[in-house]
């Protein structure tokens, strides 16, 4: 409703108060406030023979409330006192049928406008969701006899004046309860009260009455102590005593009394006698010098005159007249009119939802609104261009009325008196606007502009006190007014639609002069939400300076608030009509780029449905037993996160407290955060961060918005509010933000004997940490938990993600065996039925390989520095430590050739050891390696759509193994074995450590004692691979594929790795760590040139030398001169192919050991004989051949043990002589014949010995 102004009509309306009695149901009570103003003016037949008064209206004034600081001057003005009471009462349960069909029309139509659903019915499980939220708040039952005893108080109450009252009930039974029956208006609900008009008329026609008879009764006249009315603030102006038997005092009572009779003649529809009576009472009061009851009187008397004048009663009686009754209208009617009227009211049912967009009846209504007013319009332009005789016209049923200008006199005199008594402000105020309508019914709104302008001032001043704002504001009607005006400027209520359009500068004052009149006004709340607006819309194009002052005023106004004030909510202005719509305060902070995160990889579900055994094909599919899906998904009772970007605009510090999500769907426990963001600068990006939850139900999950604390107001957006208008319209915005959120599954948890580093935000899963010697081995045990109490795990995969090495692997499992299954590309282990709370052990083994033996190209690890403390026992206790980064600038791969071990820069203070214990650690540089043990477990559940469906979860324990160098290989060689099917393989150990070590080697176990950072020569005699020939290592290279290469090497290094792995150990031992381990020969397996030295060659030399069979490295000391006789015996393996025809020469060289390439000299020797001699290289028949024997295909058994193959023998003789001293090295070549056509052996198919000869002078 508009805010109040005091009419004219104000004296001439009976006030009843209407009250609800219990649960206020606020749809019925804006319904029965909308019915009762139809009866607000009844007509009763005139009694009295004065022409003037042809007919008689009386005119009601239901009030929802009485302001006491004026019932107070009832006796002064008795349209100010409550004649009349209503109270209303209804039952719970039918307050909440009465609402239901009113919000179910509501509450579908806008479902249908979210769901896009015009012709299809609605779901009713999701209207009795709607309908659940937006119902009314009842506090449950209230008696019959709560009812009847409220109601019996509220009368106690207005005791005072009350003339008569009427207690309408719905919904209960017939029962008086102590109330008289004629008291009682019983309904069973508000549609069925046909009868409710005639009894509100009843009602005051039965005031009427008992008005009717005290405007009759005279009897004061001829009393001789009349009865004295009289005021209580008269009591604290008066000075003095007053003689009550003197005449002036008796003149004094029949005035106020003759006056009251007035009042009541103006209320019972007769304003001529009324302005007789008023007259009479001037009289008495001017004489007795009563000047407070005498300002009464003149007000009375111009408003009886004004209403004899314009006749304003009989306009309102027609206008009624038009108007239906309710008992001709059907319930869709009622509620129809209860809707328009709903925002009028001034009442809001809580969360109450209105339609955005209107039907066609909306549509018709606010058609014949708007040609009304157009109608309205003309009929002003053409009364404005009457003449003055025809607007000065009397409208009275005599003709014969004051002019204007007595009325104003009267008026005028009346404020003489008024402005004498400060308790009467309020009066004198209302007797003013009374005066200022005279020129209004006469169109002269100039001289109203000056009457006001003359006599408003002194209200509004701020030395007079008597007012508080909020009347100053309701008397220059400021913020009502400059509110209604905002569209003029281009402002909307409406953050959403807020798009500027118009000067920036112009809106800004005007939305600045919105907020100063409502502060003015005491509307805090609203002041509060004006200027939220001006700094959530307005905010770009303000600067800093005044962006920061109205943080400052914002600050100052939440400080005077006693609750939060909340921008969600709409704010209902009664004393102006007002309803402020909810604002989203979405730029502070500014949130940005939701997503909804998936869950950890240790959390994150896969469904796997099961195929129809029918939909199978014939033809076997990895695929066709089961259907992965990778959509995202949450787990009930599982912690889930949404991501967000955000970022603080304002040039301050920004705190935003409780900021959490908002859902709709299954139930969500949103977990709010607390979040101080820096001042914003230029170049400022956007923090991400993450918004927490848990659901706690199965179903379809929704994000719609988040609510947050920010500048002291409670603030809650929605998602469809921040994202551009053309996203907001897509058809997949709301998959966007839609999850499904599955049953509560099992969950597996790793339990590991080894030690776990905390986690962090970037690493969830704990990591198992280990130090060990490379060449260690250590036995650890993991431990797999279902943790779950009722559901059982299906099985377990268990899958080790460690670098490919040759030789021993870093991880191997000791309990359980890796296989690789049908359709599976990796081998892996198995767990069956884990059932809940179960456990199970899988025990490995960790090996210190060298890091330089990983196949693969990625990186060998990052050098880290540990402390090693000794000790005298084998436990792993002994390997105590602390690890630190270590950054090192050169390449990765010199990082993984070369290790410092004599870094100075480690500062062992730093570390967390105690002082004592320094002298005691040893700093050592390692290789930190990683690896996996990722578990992937099934489990069976039932859904919700009674489907049985698999769902898969990956665990996955992280190791951190840092690798010591203790004693490794740093070269290697290769010498002719006893025969020609072993080798020695000279390896150089080197001693990483800072103490003796000692190495154990061959079968006889020999011992070798090494100093710290010595490197020892090691010669170990080891037999070829028979199962593989070095012509298979060409072969493999024939393909084309570089990929079936690198697949055929991979099969033949694997082959080769196990026989030398198990013939090649050298141990070794630290004493004084009492530390053992095997000297890891990784590095060494990884070159494909020493696996194809340890292959029987396809061609072998054997050289004797005077006699004598050479078969080590030693030099053999020759004088210059001296005739060496050299036999070689070429023996082949060859098979399958014709007999190759070749040369055997001998090569001389020297080798400086400077680093520089041999240097032939084939000067410094003399043959005697041949220089070169053709041998024929003749084939094996091959193993095909069925004529041969089985023992010529069959390998043959060496003196030494060793198992030889088959093989053809050529012999060649060479005599020479040296003729210089010095070093000569001796090779035996053989070259390809000169036969075109000839079959040739490559290089690495011969294998031929390099003999070393010590020549030195000649002593005579």
């Amino acid at each position: 409703m508009e805010v109040h102004v005091p009419t004219a009509e104000d004296h001439c309306r009976i006030s009843i108060l209407v009250r609800t009695i219990g649960p206020r149901t606020a749809t019925t009570f804006n319904r029965l406030i909308e019915r009762l103003s139809r009866v607000e003016a009844i007509q009763v037949p005139n009694n009295v023979s004065v022409s003037d008064n042809p007919k008689r209206v009386i005119l009601a004034n239901f009030i929802t409330q009485a302001n006491p600081e004026l019932t107070k001057f009832g006796d002064l003005q008795a349209h100010r006192k409550i004649f009349g009471f209503l109270g209303v009462s209804q039952n719970a349960f039918s307050a909440a049928n009465s609402i239901q069909s009113s919000l179910r029309a509501s509450v579908e139509s806008d479902l249908r406008n979210e769901e896009n659903y015009n012709s299809k019915p609605l779901d009713p499980s999701i209207l009795h969701s709607a309908l659940v939220r937006t119902k009314s708040t009842n506090d449950g039952t209230y008696s019959l006899d709560n009812v009847c005893e409220t109601y019996n108080r509220y009368k106690q109450e207005l005791q005072g004046g009350l003339v008569d009252s009427r207690c309408v009930i719905f919904g209960f039974n017939e029962a008086t309860c102590g109330i008289e029956s004629r008291e009682v208006l019983s309904f069973n609900s508000l549609e069925d009260s046909e009868e409710f008009e005639n009894g509100v008329r009843e009602l005051i026609r039965s005031i009427y009455f008992i008005l009717e008879s005290r405007r009759i009764d005279r009897s004061f006249e001829k009393m001789e102590d009349p009865p004295f009315p009289t005021l209580p603030e008269e009591e604290k102006t008066r000075i003095g005593t007053e003689n009550r038997q003197s005449k002036s005092f008796k003149r004094k009572c029949i005035g106020r009394l003759r006056k009251q009779v007035a009042d009541y003649a103006l209320l019972t529809g007769l304003p001529s006698l009324a302005l007789d009576s008023y007259t009479n009472a001037i009289e008495n009061l001017k004489a007795s010098a009563d000047l407070l009851w005498l300002a009464a009187a003149y007000e009375g008397s111009a408003v009886s005159a004004m209403a004899i004048k314009y006749n304003e009663t009989a306009d309102r009686w027609k206008k009624q007249a038009t108007i239906h009754r309710v008992s001709t209208m059907t319930p869709e009617q009622m509620r129809d009119l209860q809707e328009k009227t709903q925002h009028n009211l001034g009442v809001t049912i809580g969360h109450q939802r209105y339609r955005s967009d209107e039907d066609q009846r909306a549509v018709a209504t606010a058609a014949a609104a708007a040609a009304q007013l157009i109608e309205q319009d003309l009929q002003q332009r053409k009364q404005g261009k009457k003449t003055w005789a025809l607007l000065n016209s009397d409208k009275s049923p005599t003709g014969r009325s004051m002019t204007p200008e007595e009325i104003l006199e009267k008026f005028i005199l009346a404020l003489e008196h008024y402005e004498r008594f400060s308790f009467a402000s309020t009066i004198e105020y209302e007797c003013m606007v009374r005066a200022s309508s005279v020129y209004r019914h006469h169109r002269r709104y100039i001289e109203a502009e000056a009457f006001l302008r003359e006599h408003v001032g002194k209200y509004l001043d701020d030395s007079f006190t008597l007012f508080d704002n909020t009347m100053k504001a309701h008397i220059c009607m400021v913020y009502p007014i400059l509110y209604r005006s905002l569209p003029g400027y281009g402002v909307v209520d409406a953050t959403r639609e807020s798009s500027i359009n118009g000067p920036v500068a112009v809106q800004v004052k005007a939305m600045h002069e919105v907020y100063m009149s409502a502060l003015r006004a005491n509307f805090y709340d609203a002041a509060i939400r004006h200027l939220c607006y001006i700094l959530q819309v307005y905010f770009p194009e303000l600067d800093n300076v005044a962006a920061v002052k109205m943080l400052d005023e914002l600050s100052k106004l939440i400080q005077s608030l006693t609750k939060t004030h909340s921008l969600a909510q709409h704010i209902s202005l009664d004393q102006s009509g007002i309803i402020l719509p909810p604002l989203q305060m979405t730029r502070f902070p500014t949130l940005s780029d939701f997503k909804i995160v998936r869950l950890s990889s240790q959390l994150a579900p896969r469904v796997i449905s099961i195929a129809d055994e029918s939909q199978k094909i014939f033809i076997y599919s990895p695929f066709q037993n089961e259907t992965e899906s990778n959509d995202t998904y949450w787990v009930t009772n599982c912690g889930c996160e949404v991501s967000v970007k955000v970022i603080n605009p304002l040039p301050v510090d920004l705190t935003v407290k409780n900021l959490a999500l908002l859902t709709e769907g299954c139930s969500f426990e949103a977990v709010p955060v607390r979040l101080t963001l820096t001042p914003y600068t230029p170049g400022t990006q956007p923090t991400e961060i993450k918004l927490l939850g848990m659901p706690r139900a199965p179903g379809k999950l929704t994000i719609t918005g988040y609510s947050c604390e920010v500048l002291g107001v409670r603030n809650v957006c929605s998602i469809k509010e921040i994202l551009p208008k053309p996203v907001e319209d897509s058809k997949n915005f709301k998959s966007s933000y839609t999850v499904e959120v599955l049953q509560e599954l099992p969950l597996l948890t790793l339990e590991s004997s080894l030690q776990r580093a905390p986690t962090t935000e970037e690493n969830a899963e704990a990591v198992a940490e280990i130090t060990v010697f490379s060449g260690q081995t250590f036995t650890h045990s993991i431990f797999v938990v279902n943790t779950s109490e009722s559901m059982a795990i299906k099985s377990v995969k268990l899958d080790i993600r460690q670098p490919t090495v040759f030789g021993p692997p870093l991880i191997e499992l000791t309990n359980m065996s890796m296989k690789k299954e049908e359709g599976d590309i990796k081998p892996f282990a198995r767990i069956e039925n884990l059932k809940p709370k179960e456990r199970r052990e899988i025990r490995f083994q960790i090996f210190g390989i060298d890091p330089s033996s990983i196949s693969d190209d990625k990186s060998n690890g990052e050098e880290q520095k540990v402390l090693i403390k000794p000790a005298f026992t084998t436990s792993m206790d002994a390997l105590n430590e602390t690890t630190m980064s270590f950054n090192d600038q050169t390449p990765p791969s010199q990082r993984n050739s070369v290790v410092s071990f004599t870094d100075d820069t480690l500062n062992i203070s730093n570390l967390s050891i105690s002082t004592q214990d320094h002298h005691d650690l040893i700093p050592y540089t390692g290789r930190l390696l990683t690896a996996d043990f990722i578990f992937r477990y099934v489990a069976g559940i039932e859904g919700l759509d009674g489907v049985q469906k698999l769902y898969e979860r990956t665990s996955r324990l992280p190791l951190a193994i840092c690798i010591v160098p203790a004693v490794t290989v740093s070269k290697w060689h290769v010498l002719p074995g006893d025969s020609a099917s072993t080798r020695y393989v000279v390896i150089d150990v080197a001693n990483s450590t800072d103490l003796d070590a000692e190495l154990t080697y061959s079968t006889d176990k020999r011992m070798i004692g090494m100093q710290p950072k010595e490197i020892c020569r090691v010669p170990v005699l080891c037999p070829c691979c028979p199962d593989v020939s070095s012509r298979s290592f060409r072969e493999a290279t024939q393909y084309d594929s570089h990929v079936r290469q690198k697949q055929e090497i991979d099969i033949l290094r694997r082959s080769l790795d196990s026989h030398i792995a198990k013939h090649l150990q050298i141990r070794w031992a630290i004493p004084q760590l009492n530390y053992v381990g095997i000297v890891p020969i990784g590095s060494v397996l990884a070159e494909v040139e020493f696996l194809k030295q340890l292959v029987v060659p396809t061609v072998s030399v054997y050289v004797t030398v005077n006699g004598k069979v050479h078969t080590n490295d030693d030099d053999i000391s020759v004088k210059i001169g001296e005739l060496v006789e050299l036999e070689m015996t070429v023996s082949s393996i060859l098979k399958g192919t014709k007999p190759i025809n070749g040369e055997l020469s001998l090569k001389c060289f020297q080798d400086l050991a400077n680093g520089k390439p041999t240097i032939d000299r084939p000067e410094n020797m003399v043959f005697c004989g041949p220089l070169k001699v053709p041998i024929v290289i003749e084939s094996m028949p091959s193993d095909s051949d069925s004529s041969l024997p089985s023992t010529s295909a069959g390998n043959q058994s060496s003196e030494n043990g060793h198992l030889e193959p088959p093989k053809k023998e050529t012999a060649a003789q060479f005599s020479f002589l040296f003729l210089y001293e010095g070093t000569h090295k001796i090779r035996p070549v053989i070259g390809k014949s000169a036969i075109a056509g000839e079959p040739s052996l490559a290089e690495d198919e011969i294998f031929v010995p390099t003999i070393t000869f010590n020549v030195i002078t000649k002593v005579s």
